[in-house]
This record gives C-alpha cells, sequence and structure tokens, in this order.
C-alpha cells in the first residue's frame, strides 16, 4: 500500500511541472459500478487532461440519466467551493448522487476540457437532444413535451479576477439559483451534472496530506474544529465532507433505487424474476372471489348457493302486495277466459235453436 502511494506521489511530482490548474467535478444520481476502484489515484491528488477526460467519459458513456447537465463557469477556482453556502442545491444534488467524482486540480499546460466534445458525445452514443444555455436564464430550457433524453450545456457569463470578493459570491448565488430553477423542469431525478471551467489558474506546488478511507473517522463528528477548517480550506479537496468524510463514499452503494425493478440481465442465467422465488407457486394458483353481503342486498337469482328467492319467506312477505296483486290479475283473466268460452257456447246454442223452429 505504502509503496503505491510512494509511486503515486513520484508521478504526481512529475505532472506538477506544468504550470496551470482548473478544477472539475462529475456527479450521477445513478451508480457507476468499477468506477471509484478504477481511478488512478487519491481524488486529493491532482490529475492530468487525460485522466480527468477519461473517468468524465466513463460515466457519460453508461447513458443511465434522462438529463445531463454540462456546466461552464469560466474563471472558477477550487478556492470557490469553500464557500458551502454559496453551492448549496449543488451540494444538495451531490450528497442525493450514488456517483460523485471530483477533480480538484487538474494539470495542464494551455489544454482545457472539450466540453464541446462530451455534448456531441452525448448526441451520437446516448441519443440525446441538446439545448444550450447561453443568456443565464432558465426560460432556453423548454419543457419537457416527450421522454427524450436531454443534454442542457450550460455556458455562465463566469468570474473575474477584477470583481471584489461579494461581487464574486453573489454571483455564485445566482448561478446555485439557475441551476435550481433547470433542474426543477426535469420530469425524472436521474441526471448527471458535471461543472467545470475553460480557465485555469497557476498551479502552486504544495504538500498534501492525503486522507485514506482508513483515516477517516466512523463518525464525522469526531473530527476537530481545527481538521474541519483545514479540510474545508484545503486547495486538494472539493466539498470533503460529502466526497472524503463519508465513508459510504468509498462504497459502491445505489442510493437512488427506490420502486426500480432489476435489469433482466442482472438475473442469474437469464432466469425469470419468478423462477428466484423459493418455491413460490402461488402465482399460479387460480384466484377467486367471495363476496359476503346482507341477504337483504343480494339480487334476483345472484346467489346461486341459496333457495329461489320466491320461496324465501322475508321475499313473499316484503313483495306480498305485488305478488297477490299478480295473483288476482292472472286468476282474473283466467276467469274472464273461462266466461267468454261458455257465453260462446251458450250463444251456439241459442242460435242452433233459433235455426230448428224455422
Amino acid at each position: 500500500m505504502r509503496t503505491s502511494v510512494v509511486i503515486v506521489q513520484l508521478v504526481w511530482a512529475a505532472l506538477c511541472l506544468a504550470k496551470n490548474t482548473f478544477p472539475a467535478l462529475i456527479a450521477s444520481s445513478k451508480l457507476i459500478p468499477g468506477l471509484r476502484p478504477a481511478l488512478p489515484h487519491s481524488e486529493q491528488l491532482p490529475f492530468d487532461l487525460g485522466e480527468a477526460t477519461s473517468t468524465i467519459y466513463r460515466v457519460l458513456e453508461q447513458c443511465t440519466s434522462d438529463a445531463y447537465i454540462l456546466i461552464n463557469l469560466p474563471g472558477l477556482r477550487v478556492d470557490d467551493f469553500h464557500h458551502f453556502e454559496r453551492f448549496r442545491h449543488l451540494r444538495e444534488q451531490l450528497s442525493q448522487a450514488s456517483t460523485v467524482v471530483t477533480f480538484p486540480n487538474v494539470l495542464v499546460d494551455d489544454e482545457k476540457l472539450a466540453m464541446d466534445d462530451f455534448v456531441r458525445f452525448l448526441r451520437i452514443h446516448c441519443n440525446t437532444l441538446t439545448y444550450d444555455v447561453v443568456k443565464e436564464d432558465a426560460a432556453e430550457v423548454p419543457k419537457y413535451l416527450d421522454t427524450r433524453t436531454r443534454t442542457i450545456n450550460v455556458q455562465l457569463g463566469g468570474l473575474s479576477d477584477e470583481m471584489s470578493k461579494t461581487e464574486r459570491l453573489e454571483k455564485l448565488d445566482e448561478y446555485n439559483e439557475l441551476l435550481r430553477e433547470i433542474m426543477r423542469k426535469l420530469p425524472t431525478p436521474r441526471y448527471t451534472i458535471l461543472f467545470s471551467t475553460n480557465t485555469t489558474t497557476p498551479y502552486e506546488e504544495k504538500e498534501y496530506k492525503v486522507i485514506y478511507p482508513e483515516d477517516v473517522p466512523e463518525d464525522p463528528k469526531d473530527l476537530t474544529v481545527r481538521d474541519r477548517c483545514l479540510a474545508k480550506t484545503a486547495s486538494n479537496m472539493i466539498f470533503p465532507d460529502i466526497t472524503v468524510f463519508d465513508k459510504t463514499r468509498y462504497l459502491e452503494i445505489e442510493r437512488n433505487k427506490h420502486g426500480e425493478r432489476d435489469d433482466y440481465s442482472s438475473h442469474p442465467d437469464g432466469l425469470w424474476a419468478k423462477d428466484l422465488l423459493e418455491e413460490d407457486d402461488t402465482w399460479l394458483a387460480k384466484k377467486t372471489k367471495t363476496i359476503k353481503k346482507e341477504k337483504s342486498l343480494y339480487r334476483f337469482s345472484e346467489d346461486q348457493s341459496e333457495s329461489p328467492a320466491v320461496f324465501d319467506r322475508e321475499f313473499l312477505i316484503d313483495n306480498g302486495p305485488v305478488i297477490v296483486g299478480g295473483l288476482f290479475v292472472v286468476v282474473t283473466l283466467f276467469a274472464l277466459d273461462i266466461l267468454r268460452g261458455i257465453a260462446r257456447q251458450v250463444a251456439g246454442l241459442i242460435r242452433g235453436k233459433k235455426l230448428k223452429r224455422e
């Protein structure tokens, strides 16, 4: 372990021959398996441009998000991230993300992070629809009318060295609010955020104290006030309370899997989900439904297990007038028919006697 640390520090010393640096970070709501173990070294050590770019591509190529927000903030420095309160919404998204990788120092000569290449890659590889935000207005992102994945390319006005500290912090507040308004338009919480800059600052070589997982206390509250202040203002960390002193960040944990089903490919040998159950065949049984209610609520012949409703005492009592009236009508019609027949027979006999007399 210590040998590898020495090798990394030697490589880092060689990288420090570069003159400039810039910060960046990328976060995804979904877990990118194997990403953190594949990092060449601790995030607290400087990255070269190739290492940072390949890590970013590793996140983007998964196409696991419904929205990709790429933010370019000219003039951004790593010490801007020391003002936690100016990145409230960004920090909220990072704390909820399953994948977070920070690059406090990306060492370059005159190169820049190729944001346009990332936009093009997402359009081709993930079939995204691109929206450009160039006027710092959330209205440049229209409302969603379909489910197609979006790339939201945000080009901010930037920060300048001529700004006072108050003006600089007020700008960061405005950009934080812009990010919040843009993310409110997203139809799902599945997102990827890339936050970086296309400007650099001179790199100051320092001896960094790298904090490894075994150095992190079980409870971050055990850190002294001095250690917290040093970590917060360190130039080799971005939001250390989220990225360094949260021990769960060193584990591969999917934090946003609520209500989602496993992919078919995740089942052993392509088995169906039902085959993973422990001898549960209840899904094969014929489903029956029995309705229990008062007898008075049954409709005519609804309950076939009972005797016909005509012979039911309660039915006869409740419907007695109707039944008696019906029987009276039937008997009356039958009697009238008999009387009509008798009358025809009598009329026939009388007519026959008259004919005999004539």
